[in-house]
């Protein structure tokens, strides 16, 4: 019976890879006409048109033959050097060590790009190897899971990303992923203020690793409400910031707390079995790692049973990641 769980469930993963839009996020393609005697390109789309001056966006890299040949780097002074060199916990990316080739293209475009996305520039980010023929539902398959992967490891950035639409383009003969930002919201401000409450509380975590993640999964089951009408309702600036979130605001929330403080926790989503009426239901939530084990926190849950639960990973039986990832076990 278990097995026909997973295959049903396989196959209700696939579909959501292939059709999952992101709160606030669109996918279309647009067609262009890239023009040689300007500085001005015009983008032509089934809805408008745009006069878009063209960014050169290219990196200054320094030419290895005209590097520094001083070589007088003295053994403390590496010392010092791995020292201050920041350890990443196994969650660190967790997403991004599973992606392919334009998946990571993608993910590194977002990265880069997010101070500039944060203060509602548009960017654009080449798909090199990759022609227009490829406008597919697999090749924005691909990029949507790019997106999923870069949300899932820097949940903070969804408040952004929900202001944001995609689309595939053509400029200069270069396939491109146009990220524009819309809408009115000041992303950076929001972003500022979700960071400035979310520090006032990590001051005052103390003690173990499971302590800590008792303190983050209390406090925001305290300080949130389950709200299905917020308007950023599915990002951590909801949570921290408004009070009101569903599952993924809840989950986004628990993971950079925790990333905040040190700990090895992940985004997760997937489907959640209702064994009273036999339903499955799309639902977010975390797995963190306590002393070699991974656990089960589900804080929308626990919201709503006034409760604290931690399983172990292995002996669940109510939550089931999509398979678009692989998970700890």
């Amino acid at each position: 019976m278990k097995s026909k769980i997973l295959s049903a469930l396989s196959r209700i993963s696939l579909v959501l890879c292939l059709a999952v839009c992101l709160s606030g996020t669109c996918f279309a393609a647009e067609a262009t006409e890239a023009t040689t005697d300007t500085n001005q390109e015009n983008y032509t789309t089934n809805m408008d048109s745009e006069g878009m001056t063209k960014n050169d966006n290219t990196d200054d890299i320094t030419d290895s033959s005209k590097a520094s040949n001083d070589n007088t780097t003295t053994v403390e002074e590496l010392e010092k050097q791995e020292e201050n060199e920041e350890v990443l916990p196994v969650s660190a990316k967790w997403y991004y060590q599973q992606l392919g080739e334009l998946e990571k293209v993608v993910y590194d475009g977002f990265e880069e790009n997010r101070e500039d996305l944060m203060d509602g520039e548009t960017v654009y980010v080449t798909l090199q190897d990759y022609d227009s023929q490829s406008f597919t539902d697999e090749f924005k398959r691909l990029i949507i899971t790019a997106q999923r992967a870069y949300l899932a490891d820097n949940p903070a950035d969804k408040i952004w990303m929900d202001n944001c639409k995609l689309f595939l383009c053509v400029r200069n003969g270069s396939t491109e992923l146009k990220v524009k930002p819309e809408g009115e919201f000041d992303t950076r401000g929001a972003t500022e203020e979700f960071e400035e409450k979310a520090n006032e509380f990590l001051e005052t975590l103390s003690g173990t690793d499971y302590q800590k993640l008792i303190a983050i999964h209390d406090w925001l089951m305290s300080n949130v409400k389950y709200d299905l009408e917020g308007e950023n309702r599915g990002n951590a600036y909801g949570a921290i910031v408004e009070g009101r979130s569903v599952c993924s605001g809840f989950a986004y929330s628990f993971k950079y707390l925790a990333d905040k403080a040190g700990l090895n926790v992940i985004y997760v989503q997937g489907y959640y079995h209702n064994a009273n009426t036999d339903t499955y239901g799309y639902h977010a939530w975390n797995m963190a790692e306590i002393n070699g084990e991974w656990y089960l926190i589900d804080v929308t849950f626990d919201t709503s049973l006034q409760s604290t639960r931690l399983f172990r990973w292995h002996n669940q039986g109510d939550h089931y990641p999509d398979s678009c990832f692989t998970y700890p076990t």
